[in-house]
C-alpha cells in the first residue's frame, strides 16, 4: 500500500443519509485528534480503543457540492436539503483505493488542497452516516480518511460497521482455565481487520515487497492470541524464500513501537481464517 496521498477528486453519486442543513456553528472534536496523536506515538489496545470511542461521538465534516444555492432565508435558517441535493467528495489514493474525507474541524477543511482548488462546503456527519454511504448501492469507497493531508488515518468500512454498531464484533476468545499441574490450554489465534493502519509500517513492507518480483500478493491483519495483539503480513510469492520474510518482518518492525509485527508465506489454513474476502495491499497483477 503506497502513501495515501490524493491523486484526484471523484464526485460520490451516493445520496447523504439525512438531509441535515450545512453546519452553520464550529464543529470541534479534541478528542478525536488527542486520540490521533497517541497512535501516531505508537499504537496498542488501549489507544485503538480510545479512538473508537471518539469516533462514536465525533461529528465529522464532510466535504460536498450541492445543486442549490445554499441562502439562508428572511429569518436567516438555512435550507434543508434532500439526499438527491448533495454530492459527496471521494479521493482516490495513489495505491488505487477509494475514500470518503472526513474533517474535526473546520481549520483541516480549509487547510486541504486537492491542486488549486479549496473545498468549503461541508456537512455534518457522523460515523454512522459514513457507514450508510460506504454501503450504499454502487459505491466504491472503503471507508474514511480522517483529515487527509495531515493525519491520514484510515478507518476501514468493516470498522465502520463496528463503531456504528451495525456490525456486532465477535467476544474475544478466553483460553480455558487448566486445572493445577495440568499443561497449558493452547491459546486461541483470532485475526481481525486492524482499528487504525500504522501508515509508515503498511508503506515499508509495500516498497519491500514491490521490489522483490517474486512476491505476488500480500495482505495485512491484526493477530490476536489471547491478551498479545500483534500485526501480520500474509505473503503469497513464486518462491518461498527465507529472506523475503526476513526482509519484510525487517521493514515493518523498523517502524513499529507498541505492536510488533511478523511476516508469514500464506496457507490455506490462513486463508481461510485470516485473508477471506480481504482486499491486499499489495497485488503484483493489478498493479497497486
Amino acid at each position: 500500500m503506497a502513501k495515501k496521498k490524493t491523486k484526484k477528486k471523484n464526485k460520490s453519486t451516493n445520496k447523504a443519509p439525512q438531509n441535515r442543513p450545512v453546519q452553520s456553528g464550529p464543529v470541534k472534536n479534541p478528542e478525536v485528534n488527542a486520540a490521533i496523536n497517541a497512535l501516531k506515538e505508537g499504537n496498542s489496545i488501549e489507544k485503538q480503543a480510545a479512538f473508537g470511542d471518539a469516533l462514536r461521538r465525533a461529528r465529522l465534516l464532510s466535504p460536498c457540492e450541492f445543486d442549490i444555492d445554499i441562502k439562508p432565508d428572511e429569518n436567516g435558517r438555512l435550507p434543508q436539503l434532500k439526499p438527491s441535493q448533495i454530492r459527496f467528495l471521494l479521493l482516490n489514493t495513489n495505491d488505487g483505493k477509494t475514500f470518503f474525507p472526513a474533517f474535526t474541524d473546520i481549520e483541516s477543511v480549509n487547510a486541504f488542497k486537492l491542486g488549486e482548488e479549496k473545498h468549503r462546503n461541508s456537512v455534518v456527519r457522523t460515523i454512522s452516516d459514513y457507514d450508510q454511504l460506504v454501503n450504499a448501492p454502487n459505491n466504491k469507497a472503503e471507508g474514511i480518511i480522517i483529515n487527509p493531508g495531515k493525519d491520514n488515518m484510515v478507518v476501514p468500512k468493516a470498522m465502520l460497521g463496528i463503531l456504528s454498531g451495525r456490525i456486532k464484533p465477535k467476544p474475544a476468545a478466553q483460553p480455558a482455565e487448566a486445572p493445577v499441574q495440568q499443561p497449558e490450554v493452547p491459546v486461541k489465534v483470532t485475526y481481525a481487520e486492524p482499528a487504525v493502519y500504522p501508515t509508515r509500517m503498511v508503506n515499508a513492507v509495500y516498497e519491500f515487497c514491490a521490489g522483490r518480483p517474486e512476491v505476488s500478493r500480500v495482505w495485512f491483519k491484526q493477530k490476536n492470541a489471547g491478551p498479545d495483539v500483534s500485526f501480520i503480513f500474509i505473503i503469497e510469492a513464486d518462491e518461498k524464500a527465507a529472506d523475503i520474510l526476513s526482509g519484510a518482518a525487517e521493514a515493518a518492525n523498523a517502524q513499529a513501537k507498541d505492536v510488533p509485527a511478523e511476516a508469514v508465506f500464506v496457507t490455506d489454513e490462513l486463508m481461510k481464517e485470516a485473508v477471506k474476502e480481504a482486499f491486499p495491499l499489495y497485488d503484483r497483477e493489478l498493479g497497486i
